[in-house]
């Protein structure tokens, strides 16, 4: 089956997915090679929302923008901004960590003086009764510079500012892992996006996973986010 024929069926079973199936309120795409078709679909119809898939999607590059809003559960406009990934956060995160219900509270922009410099830098907080991280957003996500659990260890320099442990920007893919930092012993994959029966996006699914032949005595970590909320589920896993 060629390629051309190929995302005619895949545009085929999908018109009659949403066709046949108009009351189902969500669903997940969970391959990339979907996308296209998907894409197909939502451009019969126009929204304003942010969210919505055709805004996310780029045909050209067949990838997706993640917003850094979606981590913090800011407001987004929709502007895919990503030199101004900074952004105001007052918010708190409600979500499921095993059959306990966890909050963390999210503020921005926080002032961090780096240790041993006189730098200082404009971070993402995020505590709760026993944690207190730092974040910075770049082109391909956020990531730590600061985290009292690694304070405690005595292994802070291993934060560098540079890992992918929430998936922003440009040129992200579902089902295809990213790594971020050489240095770091974990890589990020998007497990799925879920849209609703609008195309609108409802929920981000990924894993922040050890890098096959590294070694670490870290697990790994599912999270869940969405928008306007922020996070709303993460457990470990081996």
């Amino acid at each position: 089956m060629n390629r051309k024929i190929y995302l005619l069926f895949l545009t085929f079973v999908f018109t009659l997915l949403f066709s046949f199936n108009s009351f189902a309120k969500e669903f997940n795409l969970k391959n990339q090679s979907q996308a296209k078709a998907i894409y197909v679909e939502a451009s019969k119809n126009k929204s304003s929302n942010p969210w919505y898939f055709t805004n996310l999607y780029s045909k050209e590059n067949n990838s997706f923008f993640i917003p850094y809003q979606l981590w913090s559960g800011s407001k987004w406009n929709g502007n895919k901004n990503i030199e101004n990934c900074m952004h105001n956060v007052k918010n708190k995160w409600v979500f499921k960590r095993a059959d306990r219900e966890r909050k963390n509270r999210v503020l921005a922009p926080v002032d961090y003086k780096v240790p041993d410099t006189d730098k200082i830098v404009k971070t993402f907080k995020v505590e709760n009764k026993r944690t207190t991280q730092h974040y910075i957003c770049h082109e391909k996500g956020l990531a730590r510079i600061y985290d009292s659990r690694f304070a405690e260890a005595g292994t802070l320099k291993e934060l560098k500012g540079k890992e992918c442990k929430f998936p922003a920007g440009f040129g992200w893919k579902i089902a295809v892992s990213t790594d971020c930092s050489k240095l770091s012993p974990k890589e990020t994959k998007i497990i799925s996006l879920t849209f609703d029966n609008n195309y609108i996006l409802t929920k981000m699914s990924y894993t922040y996973e050890k890098k096959e032949g590294r070694k670490t005595s870290r697990k790994n970590d599912f999270y869940e986010y969405e928008p306007n909320k922020g996070r709303v589920f993460y457990k470990k896993y081996k």
